[in-house]
């Protein structure tokens, strides 16, 4: 949570690279694929506060994904509907169970006007909706 206050956190970088960077981080531990529509990154390179929601969730539900479910793949996809960014990661681990009072989630209540884990097939699914700024701007990335 302390990250998502700093100004810094994102100066000088869009978010399709830092999501880039987080995806060359856990290279060789937990294989990341990114599906993200150019559209919503062209409206969050305009919405610091909201990438830097959209990146501290990316990292908390890769982390839980390896950590906690034991995945080796994920998938993280983003869109934007409305005035909504649509964050979905989904991966091949295990479902959370047990206590909701864990960081992860103290976080999606944060960030999110929404959010819910969903089961499909072999596949746990993280959804996220947050809300976009009302200005459709915030300070800009870079």
């Amino acid at each position: 949570m302390e990250n998502l206050e700093r100004e810094d956190h994102l100066a000088g970088k869009q978010l399709e690279t830092l999501l880039q960077e987080l995806k060359l981080l856990w290279d060789g531990a937990l294989e990341i694929e990114l599906d993200l529509d150019r559209s919503a990154l062209e409206k969050l390179d305009k919405d610091s506060s909201v990438s830097r929601c959209v990146l501290e969730a990316d990292r908390e539900a890769i982390t839980n994904s390896a950590k906690h479910g034991k995945a080796q793949k994920a998938k993280i996809s983003l869109r934007t509907v409305d005035q909504l960014a649509l964050l979905t990661v989904e991966n091949d681990g295990t479902m959370p169970t047990g206590s909701k009072a864990g960081k992860g989630f103290e976080l999606y209540e944060t960030i999110s006007y929404r959010h819910h884990f969903e089961k499909n097939g072999n596949k746990v699914r993280l959804v996220l909706e947050i809300p976009l700024s009302p200005s459709g701007e915030a300070l800009p990335l870079v």
